[in-house]
């Protein structure tokens, strides 16, 4: 660990405290996409400034839910540069981990390998055997937490959808994580069905060509 990673790491367990009590956006959360970015960045041959301009992203990229729920993108950028400015860093360094950092809003295009690496570990859960527990954790916060009027029936439908459409970019998530991301389609499907929920016709279309 760098000393500018260190220091970043110190900021923000102090920082994210105000998160604490938030089932899946909390300190864990955060703490465990930096150590999956740290881990697939170092299989992926990242070193120096490149992996601690990652690692850096990653603990930073959750920091605007201290300010508000939604929305708040903006300010992981805005919380970052404060931070980084004062610890002296040229304003390459910080646009390049900014450029990062925004890589982990829903959807977005990836245009280097660290911002692959950042969204393959942000969406980590979707290829693990805890992956419906933690999404149970993600409604729920959404409910409480974000005040979203949203029903179970529309959540799952739409993380069925998330978890067959996204696929993960590197070869080291591809090879831990494939296999159990089809399981974990399988699992979220059937829970579906087992609630009587209707799949809709292009779900129905897009399963069958797994």
């Amino acid at each position: 660990m760098s000393p500018l990673v260190e220091a970043a790491h110190t900021f923000i367990l102090t920082f994210l405290k105000p998160c604490e009590t938030y089932p899946f956006h909390n300190l864990s959360h955060t703490l465990d996409v930096w150590e999956r970015s740290r881990e697939i960045g170092k299989k992926e041959w990242l070193e120096g400034e490149t992996l601690e301009n990652l690692e850096i992203a990653a603990l930073f990229h959750d920091a605007g839910f201290t300010k508000q729920y939604s929305n708040n993108e903006f300010l992981w950028a805005e919380i970052a540069r404060d931070w980084l400015i004062e610890q002296g860093c040229n304003e390459e360094k910080i646009e390049i981990i900014i450029h990062i950092i925004m890589a982990t809003v829903l959807f977005s295009p990836t245009n280097s390998l660290q911002e692959q690496i950042i969204q393959d570990a942000d969406l980590d859960n979707l290829g693990r055997k805890d992956s419906f527990e933690r999404s149970a954790k993600y409604l729920e916060e959404l409910q409480t937490i974000g005040k979203k009027d949203i029903s179970p029936e529309s959540y799952w439908l739409f993380t069925l959808s998330l978890i067959m459409n996204f696929h993960f970019h590197t070869n080291t998530s591809k090879r831990k994580r494939e296999k159990q991301r089809q399981k974990n389609i399988s699992l979220i499907e059937a829970y579906i069905v087992s609630q009587n929920w209707k799949l809709p016709k292009k779900i129905l279309d897009e399963i069958s060509k797994i």
